[in-house]
């Protein structure tokens, strides 16, 4: 099995204007075309980050207000959703839906329960399933934002995927933030080194946690025997030859 994440940074504008990048989006879904045993999994991008960090959605149901706003970005979420489903269907791939947020619980602001049958079952019945970083209902603050990295996480380690392809805005994982001078690019790397760096802060944090957080996830996918690339997926080619495990511009870490 191959997971493809593709960031909500390249899937739409920044700000808040909820716009798709759809040349991009199109020309992503043409790359994965012929892949055997897929899974996509997408951020949320401008869809979901601004009004969920507007109303403080991470911090849970505490005021009307912030229901208004949780439902409002489930929809708009579900909107973007339905933009990748198109797209892939019109690059000849078969998308099943599966949205995290009517199938996955949260406690206490993490994914705590996401079924992983649904999308064995549509692989082995020809199908791309595809889910998102979303808004989910959580047992003990209402609702929690889960993001598409954790669910790649959570498929990690319960599916047998072989290799997990994170499609970014930047050119892979660097030891800092890659907008401040003299990040490195790490080219190839393995969960133990990951685990061990201490990475400087971003200028630009979201609401699903900085690349810290995305690291250590990253790291623990590989623990568990899962090759990981993390790609520029602005740079047509780039997720094409990193799902068919292909050298190029990015990073490997090594399962």
């Amino acid at each position: 099995m191959i997971v493809v994440k593709l960031g909500g940074s390249i899937l739409t504008t920044k700000g808040g204007a909820k716009r798709v990048r759809g040349a991009t989006l199109a020309r992503l879904a043409s790359e994965l075309r012929g892949t055997p045993d897929l899974v996509v999994l997408h951020g949320a991008g401008s869809f979901g980050h601004v009004l969920a960090r507007r109303a403080r959605l991470r911090e849970g149901l505490r005021t009307p207000a912030q229901r208004k706003a949780a439902a409002q970005v489930r929809r708009d979420v579900l909107a973007l959703h339905t933009a990748v489903l198109d797209a892939l269907g019109a690059a000849g791939l078969r998308a099943w839906s599966l949205p995290t947020g009517a199938l996955a619980l949260a406690a206490d602001g993490e994914l705590d329960a996401l079924p992983v049958a649904p999308f064995q079952a549509a692989v082995e019945q020809g199908f791309v399933p595809v889910a998102m970083g979303d808004v989910v209902l959580d047992a003990k603050q209402g609702i929690a934002i889960v993001s598409a990295d954790a669910v790649a996480q959570h498929l990690a380690a319960h599916l047998g995927v072989e290799r997990m392809v994170f499609a970014t805005d930047v050119d892979g994982l660097f030891d800092r933030d890659p907008a401040l001078p003299g990040a490195q690019l790490l080219r190839e790397t393995t969960p133990a080194h990951l685990r061990a760096m201490r990475f400087g802060g971003s200028r630009n944090p979201d609401v699903t946690g900085g690349m810290e957080g995305k690291a250590r996830a990253i790291a623990d996918m590989a623990a568990r025997g899962c090759e990981v690339w993390v790609v520029n997926g602005l740079v047509p080619g780039r997720v094409r030859d990193a799902v068919r495990g292909k050298t190029g511009v990015g990073t490997r870490v090594l399962a």
